[in-house]
């Protein structure tokens, strides 16, 4: 990179990025204000200090062997035009912070052409500190889902694996006979929790790009909870679950059918999967406090932490109670449930403590109240002339 050439004026750029510029030996001559949001130190307290102390001797990483000891641009006649380094940096606690957390930096220092005054100058350095909390944190979540997605797909691509393999021995003995009933049963129902899998973060990757199509019409509760659960009662006989249903008959959500009743269906599964043996679930409709209208599923469950209910809707997270479960998946259903409820004018709300079981509620419009808003509508619409 060839050595950077610009004139300072007065007034330092003000970028996202922070900005120092140094003399040869390292001392802070200016910096704009993102830098010292970065580095937690006013310019009145930096000025003459030594960059190298103040940054990199509060940063830690591998990449960081081109520290105040052996870096190149701080040689009398360095060769080298430019370096870059990622690190750890901690901040220095100023009095008027309550907390402080650690910061992922990018730092890139550079060989200036000008000196601050624009004059011709080699030994001024200008030092870019770009702050990528966020993106190591996004890829962090990254590789998180991609270790969650091949641990959940590894089990019943096993099983799925071993029946076929059972088949094949099945069918190439010296006297081949027909597979068991209960191996395909094996196969088919753990393809299908693969397929499931991978529509599930399909759907997801659609919300995200806008491309989930939504068709708000009338959606009679009681319907759908009877369905639902006869959906599920195998679930449920597994583990000797009592589900109890509690939903006026008339009352209806102002929602998008398909969308509605996977977001319950994958809130009961949970509430059953997570419930302990001869446990009780409990789903109830009504209306919140703004008139919404509310589905709850209530399970007997672990229960979640304080702090791990902000997470719980979040995407690859799971409570830790959850995610050591062995019937814990990808992440996503709540995902899933909660951008299907945004999607449909709604929200899902979480109730729970731990040891006394989680209340899953998804809030909706209620359709007579959208309906009768669509006729008001329609009547203030002027008619077009004929």
């Amino acid at each position: 990179m060839s050595q950077l050439s610009f004139k300072m004026g007065t007034s330092f750029p003000e970028t996202t990025d922070g900005l120092c510029f140094s003399d040869a030996r390292g001392r802070i001559l200016r910096l704009n204000s993102a830098a010292e949001d970065i580095l937690g130190v006013p310019f009145a307290q930096a000025e003459g200090a030594s960059l190298c102390a103040l940054l990199c001797g509060r940063m830690s990483g591998p990449e960081l062997s081109c520290g105040a000891a052996h870096c190149p641009m701080r040689r009398k006649k360095p060769q080298q035009t430019s370096v870059m380094f990622k690190g750890r940096y901690s901040p220095r606690r100023r009095k008027t912070d309550i907390v402080r957390d650690d910061i992922d930096l990018r730092v890139r220092c550079l060989r200036a052409g000008a000196d601050l005054d624009g004059s011709k100058g080699d030994g001024h350095r200008l030092t870019v500190l770009e702050d990528i909390t966020a993106q190591i944190s996004t890829e962090q979540q990254k590789e998180d889902w991609r270790s969650m997605v091949a641990h959940d797909l590894r089990a019943p691509l096993t099983n799925f694996y071993a029946g076929l393999r059972a088949i094949q021995e099945d069918v190439t003995a010296p006297k081949p006979r027909l597979p068991d009933d209960w191996i395909l049963d094996v196969c088919l129902r753990n393809c299908g929790r693969m397929l499931e899998m991978l529509d599930l973060y399909l759907d997801v990757a659609r919300f995200d790009a806008g491309l989930m199509p939504v068709d708000l019409s009338r959606v009679e509760l009681a319907e759908l909870v009877r369905a639902g659960v006869e959906e599920q009662s195998f679930l449920a006989a597994e583990r000797s679950a009592e589900v109890s249903m509690n939903v006026p008959p008339g009352m209806a959500a102002w929602a998008d059918a398909q969308l509605l009743r996977r977001t319950f269906q994958n809130i009961l599964n949970n509430a059953l999967k997570f419930s302990a043996k001869n446990g009780r679930v409990d789903i109830s409709a009504g209306r919140d406090e703004v008139g919404r209208v509310t589905l709850s599923v209530r399970d007997m469950g672990p229960g979640i932490a304080p702090g791990d209910i902000p997470r719980m809707l979040e995407r690859y997270r799971q409570s830790g109670a959850r995610a050591r479960s062995a019937s814990a998946g990808v992440g996503l259903g709540l995902t899933f449930c909660r951008q299907a409820a945004e999607a449909m004018g709604g929200e899902l709300s979480v109730e729970s403590r731990p040891g006394a079981g989680s209340c899953f509620t998804i809030h909706q419009r209620d359709a007579d109240e959208a309906a009768a808003e669509a006729r008001r509508s329609s009547r203030k619409r002027p008619q077009a002339r004929r």
